[in-house]
């Protein structure tokens, strides 16, 4: 038997139609999911098949980091997997393998903020996150949890300024000001991650950017 859904679930069903039609409309695909399992599940069993990459690569999220996403590329015979993430890395090891990341088949990311009328934007430290999604993998998949959805510019830069880069800060342990003013403080830091910012208005080519829209909160 089925449960009727809560005024607040069928508000969020709702909301991610709207998103999920404006991302469309700017060339983007779109897949709605209601949870982070059902996304991967979507990702695994439906576009690996369907891609076929011999080679991926990852921008820094949380939400990807914490999906089980990386052991499914890993146990994929055949497929090189450009992972900076890998404890043990140095610094020269890491930049070589994100400039490997950006010529893959395919890059798997998020996004910091995801505006209501299908725009995206993001900050970033090393740049090859926002460098992906500007051209280079054949295919770039986001995954992206509802609480990145914002109304308008002004609120998509504060989100990323005011929430996702502090915490950032906090789960890399940065010596930033941010760190203990709880706030982006605008620092001149040799540890500062943010770095270079990228609005993408369209996807072009179109559906080469692929927004897995998941209904609940993910990441920062």
């Amino acid at each position: 038997m089925s449960v009727e859904k809560s005024p607040l679930e069928q508000t969020w069903d709702m909301r991610l139609a709207e998103v999920g039609k404006a991302l469309e409309g700017n060339g983007f695909d779109v897949t709605i999911l209601e949870n982070l399992p059902a996304a991967v599940e979507f990702f695994e069993k439906t576009m690996l098949p369907e891609l076929k990459p011999k080679t991926v690569g990852v921008g820094g999220s949380e939400t990807v980091t914490h999906s089980g996403v990386y052991q499914i590329i890993q146990n994929m015979p055949g497929v090189a997997f450009h992972n900076p993430y890998v404890p043990g890395l140095t610094a020269e090891e890491g930049l070589e393998i994100r400039r490997q990341g950006l010529v893959a088949d395919l890059f798997i990311t998020s996004t910091n903020a995801l505006l209501r009328d299908g725009r995206l934007l993001n900050l970033d430290g090393f740049g090859n996150r926002v460098a992906a999604l500007c051209c280079g993998p054949r295919k770039v998949v986001l995954f992206v949890g509802r609480n990145k959805i914002v109304e308008d510019m002004e609120a998509a830069r504060q989100h990323v300024k005011e929430i996702a880069a502090v915490a950032n800060n906090i789960r890399l342990k940065r010596k930033n000001p941010c760190v203990k003013a709880g706030t982006c403080m605008e620092c001149k830091s040799p540890e500062r991650i943010c770095n270079t910012w990228v609005l993408t208005e369209k996807c072009f080519p179109k559906s080469r950017i692929h927004v897995l829209l998941i209904n609940e909160e993910l990441g920062y």
